[in-house]
């Protein structure tokens, strides 16, 4: 049987698991409502409460993306139980090892006054050797640390490389071609993005096709950079007497114009940091976000373009939806015959 310290690693590497404390349960968070898990039952008979009909759904009757996250779920659920069951027969053969017979104690009796006498000038005369103590042995700290529980196979990595053509247009996008769904399939691959995590996009409009990567994506891959030092944004404002501001985050009032927006991404390794500034006319599409938070997109503009300029190994090719035109990249395609 699990034990709530199992239940706490799981919420550890979950942020949306919350454990039940008077029991050995908890809920994990998905998108059509929450799966149900309890200790004392198989994973694979779970259940998920529906949150818009409140129905109980078994595991096994889900589909769609939500089948891969709770699938993802129960992989590491299993894996850390049998971490904890290895460690728990290790405490057990330890405990059963008996301890080495122990040297009988001597007991000697203090010397008098007389005696330690005698015994010194029997040193100093060179008839006997001084008695040594024997040396108290040192007290050395075990420096073991048990390390955090750690999923032993990447999960994360395994469910994107086994990404199919057919789960693109089945679950991602449906009105997809063979030839659309194979190049966002390569490019997840080759990025190792994760679709069902909301890190890569496609989508489709008539007979126009964008393949973008979420802004939590190039989050994500930065803050993973060793040489990734911090970053700074904000948006710029042009003052009534055309005096430019750049303003950190995205406050702005109604009175104020919005004329761009900037950041600085900071590496470890360079001295100065990369710098981006874009201009608000060249990416307001007047539509959409764009009319209602136009600080905010365009200062994810700046921060998107400005890590790629700073790590292009990492963000080469990888465009986020706001940075091409209407969200649009038109992709032509042509047979090619042997």
């Amino acid at each position: 049987m699990s034990s709530q310290k199992h239940l706490r690693d799981m919420a550890v590497l979950y942020p949306n698991f919350k454990i039940n404390p008077s029991k050995l349960s908890g809920d994990l968070k998905i998108n059509i409502g929450t799966l149900k898990v309890d200790s004392d039952v198989d994973p694979e008979n779970w259940k998920v409460l529906d949150s818009a009909t409140g129905n109980i759904i078994p595991v096994s009757d889900i589909k769609g993306a939500e089948k891969l996250v709770i699938a993802e779920f129960i992989a590491t659920y299993k894996d850390i139980d049998e971490d904890d069951e290895g460690d728990t027969e290790e405490v057990d053969k330890e405990s059963q090892e008996e301890p080495e017979d122990a040297p009988d104690e001597v007991i000697q009796e203090p010397l008098s006054d007389a005696d330690k006498l005698a015994m010194l000038d029997e040193i100093m005369d060179g008839e006997v050797e001084p008695a040594r103590s024997p040396r108290a042995p040192v007290k050395r700290e075990n420096t073991f640390q048990k390390m955090p529980v750690t999923i032993p196979i990447d999960i994360r990595s395994r469910q994107i490389q086994e990404l199919t053509i057919q789960d693109i247009k089945d679950y991602i996008c449906q009105n997809a071609t063979e030839q659309e769904a194979f190049m966002f399939l390569k490019l997840c691959q080759a990025r190792n993005l994760n679709p069902f995590l909301n890190e890569a996009y496609l989508i489709k409009y008539g007979n126009k096709t964008t393949m973008t990567v979420g802004k939590d994506a190039f989050m994500r891959r930065a803050e993973a950079h060793p040489q990734f030092d911090g970053f700074e944004a904000g948006i710029i404002i042009q003052k009534p007497d055309g005096e430019l501001e750049r303003r950190e985050g995205t406050f702005i009032l109604k009175n104020e114009t919005l004329v761009g927006g900037w950041a600085k991404i900071y590496r470890k390794d360079r001295r100065q940091p990369f710098v981006s500034e874009i201009a608000l006319h060249e990416y307001d599409l007047k539509q959409s976000l764009w009319i209602s938070k136009p600080a905010t997109m365009i200062r994810k503009v700046a921060i998107v373009q400005g890590k790629r300029e700073a790590f292009p190994s990492e963000f080469g090719g990888m465009y986020d939806q706001s940075e091409v035109g209407g969200g649009i990249i038109e992709a032509d395609y042509m047979e090619v015959s042997e």
